[in-house]
């Protein structure tokens, strides 16, 4: 019978293989130690943990064999392979924990030994999953790489650029991983050179580091303001100031991806949704967040979803452009007296032949296309059927009732 021990799962790869201590004790000879004086504690632990899946493993799988007829328990009957089953995930759910031990002690042991591990989620810049069958590469194609030397002001930025270009020349030229991280050795400089010559030496050579150990020195050495609680940092103080909406939201895309790297995978999606929009709302002026919300709750009367950071943005800029072409569409006429010469009288109502300003419905404080005279969405300000017409248009609304482009004095409202 089959019993899952999970070391072929790639995340617990990592503990090592568990010894079978047990195979290594003799009953015959009580006085052989199979476990030295001068162990240490995690190596204890580590030991215990294979006697006791190894035994329970040995002892599941027995009795799961032996079970012969139905057993009824509270008064529910259980079948000969319900019964096996239920043994087998036992003892599978005992040798997942204690791969997950095992994992969790290889990683204290390590750090302690100056040995980091490095997980995908800690590195910025993630290397490529797959690596090409070439070991060399072209001096045309080295020279398509920008030189990183670690001594600029500006490292953040300089070594992502740096690592995009030899992950590109790896996938064109179909480079295997060493041949990838010999391109980084011939490629850097200054600073970034000494520290990666010192590293690969202790590791023992070229041959012995791999390119997650390459990333992971350069980015925690030139990458110190990008960590994850600096970079949610950043988030709560970012303003739009001069910015486009789309500079906004690739800023924020960047430093939420960034500020949520080391939370489990299963949630990360889900917070850099939530610290996108939250940040893009905070960042915008309070005019915009309010158009954003008031948008929101419309949608949410017609049962649909809230806006997501590019919906937004897409929002606000279609927004700035409908403006743009409102201040050309929409006219006032003012007079403008002539000197010693009598004006004609016209059919058409006063204010209608005046030279031309604009006034847009944020002017206006309406609604957009609604009536710039009264704020109607009936009509338009050249109707009969708007309450002022025929009276000229102001460059603000009314200080009385605050809705549309009316003259105070005018004022229907109570």
């Amino acid at each position: 019978m089959d019993i899952r021990d999970f070391k072929a799962e790639e995340i617990y790869q990592l503990g090592g293989e568990i010894n079978q201590l047990l195979s290594k004790i003799s009953l015959q000879n009580p006085q052989r130690m199979v476990i030295g004086e001068q162990t240490s504690v995690p190596q204890l632990l580590h030991d215990y943990i294979a006697a006791q899946t190894h035994t329970n493993n040995q002892l599941m799988g027995y009795v799961a064999r032996n079970i012969t007829r139905p057993n009824t328990v509270e008064g529910i009957e259980i079948s000969i392979a319900e019964q096996q089953q239920g043994l087998v995930q036992i003892a599978e759910k005992q040798n997942l924990l204690a791969r997950q031990i095992e994992r969790t002690l290889f990683q204290h042991v390590q750090e302690q030994i100056g040995n980091e591990i490095i997980t995908p989620q800690d590195l910025i810049n993630t290397p490529p999953s797959s690596y090409g069958t070439e070991s060399k590469v072209s001096d045309s194609g080295l020279r398509l790489i920008t030189i990183f030397t670690g001594d600029s002001t500006n490292n953040e930025e300089d070594l992502t650029i740096f690592l995009r270009e030899v992950y590109a020349l790896s996938a064109t030229s179909n480079l295997t991983e060493h041949a990838s991280i010999s391109v980084i050795i011939r490629k850097v400089a200054g600073s970034a050179q000494i520290l990666l010559d010192d590293y690969i030496l202790k590791k023992g050579g070229h041959n012995n580091v791999t390119m997650p150990q390459v990333v992971a020195l350069l980015e925690k050495k030139f990458i110190v303001m990008l960590s994850p609680l600096h970079s949610d940092a950043q988030l709560h103080n970012l303003q739009i100031n001069d910015m486009s909406y789309s500079q906004l939201q690739a800023k924020i895309s960047k430093l939420a991806k960034l500020a949520c790297r080391k939370e489990p995978v299963e949630k990360q999606e889900t917070l850099i949704r939530v610290k996108q929009i939250s940040s893009f709302l905070m960042a915008i002026s309070p005019g915009d967040r309010q158009i954003i919300n008031n948008e929101n709750s419309r949608r949410a009367t017609n049962n649909l979803t809230p806006l997501s950071l590019d919906m937004m943005v897409d929002f606000l800029q279609n927004r700035v452009v409908d403006q743009l072409n409102n201040d050309r569409i929409y006219e006032i006429r003012q007079a403008k007296p002539r000197d010693k010469q009598v004006v004609k009288k016209s059919n058409k109502p006063q204010g209608m032949n005046k030279p031309k300003k604009f006034v847009t419905f944020h002017m206006a404080n309406v609604a957009q296309y609604a009536c710039l005279l009264c704020g109607s969405e009936n009509h338009k300000f050249t109707s009969k059927d708007c309450p002022y017409f025929g009276q000229d248009l102001m460059t603000s609304p009314c200080r009385k009732c605050n809705i549309g482009a009316h003259a105070t004095k005018y004022c229907k409202n109570n």
